[in-house]
């Protein structure tokens, strides 16, 4: 198979072309810095939609005014390392998802503060 670019063009093995078409749609979008959307993809099953919790014995986010008094690189590490539960229910590290980034922990985080901080209005 023959691949063109601006600069010229080179011929590839059939079965290289078709490694790249499979990997490359899932890894181009590998990295989400989108808090809202790690959320949504990593959180929202314990935590719910508004960080109320979705289980028994998950913790409550909307009304966790720790998230605002700690200071940011302790609340990053309690979210990389898990944090142990007090009714039985432990959050895994970075939610259950490894490959999560520092810098995405960050988004997340910063996602969490504002979706508590409108929960926390009155």
């Amino acid at each position: 198979m023959i691949l063109r670019f601006p600069i010229g063009q080179i011929r590839v093995p059939t079965s290289i072309c078709l490694t790249m078409m499979l990997w490359l749609p899932f890894n181009l979008h590998a990295e989400p810095t989108d808090g809202k959307a790690i959320y949504l993809k990593t959180c929202y099953v314990c935590h719910g939609d508004d960080g109320s919790g979705n289980m028994p014995g998950v913790s409550d986010l909307s009304k966790n005014t720790r998230l605002f008094i700690e200071p940011e690189t302790t609340l990053i590490a309690r979210i990389k390392n898990g944090i142990p539960g007090s009714s039985g229910v432990s959050m895994p590290p970075k939610g259950g998802n490894p490959d999560l980034s520092d810098e995405q922990l960050k988004s997340v985080l910063h996602y969490i503060k504002q979706m508590v901080k409108q929960e926390l209005r009155p």
